[in-house]
């Protein structure tokens, strides 16, 4: 008798009825999208730390004018950086919405029994918008319970997150693809200055706290451009809701739930990382530890280098004191 091999695949059920799982899979790849943001930081923060940046070079006669190195400072950044993080922006951005439309669809077809085309996650600036016949059918006639839980978070009800998720998104998809920029960000402490030995009209100031950010750029908000808001002061809070929202569902299902930020402690990689809040400094070992500034020293000043415009270090502003810590060098220390 002549054999017959039979080969055999099994495949999980799946799709067969109403599940969550779409909802909180797409906020998981908002966060892992979040996360890719970091890493850009950190490869930042790498070249930094491997380049012995110690000074920054500033005009003697005028050191509030900033720093006249701003070409070198910049090369910490490369092209690459800003696309990779405006891209893991917008993924960022699609991923929540997303989530938030795989509620809605799941929730009508609990309460239908049956799937139901069109629906999707409303955004409602006022009352008569809520109570349109448009908003019914995209909540596919849902349980009244679950229609006020997306209600309670309308712009309508004064809820910010959904306002800003709508208006980002639909920036991104429509009209202007999301764009974002790494900075470097550090402080310099003006009342501790060196003689460069090369040039008598400069300064050496030593830089101190250095750390990377994320921004947006050329967002435009109640009708005038607001540049270089911190991504983790937009997201943040968006992270927060939606996961607040989708933990409502999934607890009445008895899911497990998504960690949120500030609700509960990292777990799973389900929590959006703090996005670059200082990822990292240069290597202690780089640092000489001198004297305290002298009583009555101005305090240290912070300055931003974005990528998309090098020379930003007109808009000086002053930071609270802290432990002075500065760098050996062969440079006379300036006596003004």
């Amino acid at each position: 008798m002549t054999r017959q091999p039979f080969s055999w695949e099994v495949v999980p059920r799946s799709g067969e009825g109403p599940s969550f799982f779409g909802a909180t899979l797409r906020y998981t790849q908002g966060n892992d999208a979040a996360a890719k943001m970091d890493e850009v930081a950190e490869r930042i923060s790498a070249r930094i730390a491997a380049h012995q940046w110690d000074y920054v070079r500033f005009p003697r006669d005028n050191p509030q004018a900033g720093p006249l190195d701003a070409e070198n400072l910049y090369g910490f950044i490369q092209p690459e950086d800003k696309r990779s993080v405006s891209l893991w922006a917008s993924e960022t951005l699609h991923c929540l919405r997303s989530s938030l439309d795989h509620a809605v669809y799941t929730a009508s077809w609990l309460a239908r029994g049956k799937p139901a085309d069109g629906t999707q996650f409303p955004v409602c600036f006022t009352p008569d918008e809520w109570a349109s016949d448009r908003t019914a059918r995209q909540l596919g006639q849902m349980r009244a319970e679950h229609a006020a839980w997306i209600e309670a978070v309308q712009p309508c009800r004064g809820v910010a997150w959904t306002k800003e998720l709508h208006s980002l998104h639909n920036m991104d998809k429509h009209r202007k693809p999301i764009e974002a920029t790494p900075t470097v960000q550090f402080d310099v402490d003006l009342s501790r200055t060196y003689r460069d030995p090369r040039d008598s009209s400069v300064l050496l100031v030593p830089v101190e706290h250095v750390g990377i950010r994320v921004r947006l750029v050329g967002i435009k908000r109640k009708k005038r451009e607001q540049k270089r808001r911190d991504i983790a002061e937009v997201f943040n809070p968006i992270f927060r809701g939606a996961g607040e929202l989708l933990n409502r569902f999934l607890a009445e299902e008895g899911l497990p739930l998504l960690r949120i930020p500030e609700t509960d402690p990292p777990r799973g990689g389900l929590i959006p990382r703090r996005l670059c809040d200082g990822i990292s400094s240069p290597p202690a070992a780089r640092l000489v530890p001198r004297s305290a500034p002298p009583a009555g020293a101005s305090p240290p000043r912070r300055g931003n280098l974005d990528a998309t415009t090098p020379n930003l270090y007109k808009a000086w502003d002053g930071t609270a004191a802290r432990e002075s810590r500065g760098c050996g060098s062969s440079a006379e220390q300036d006596p003004r």
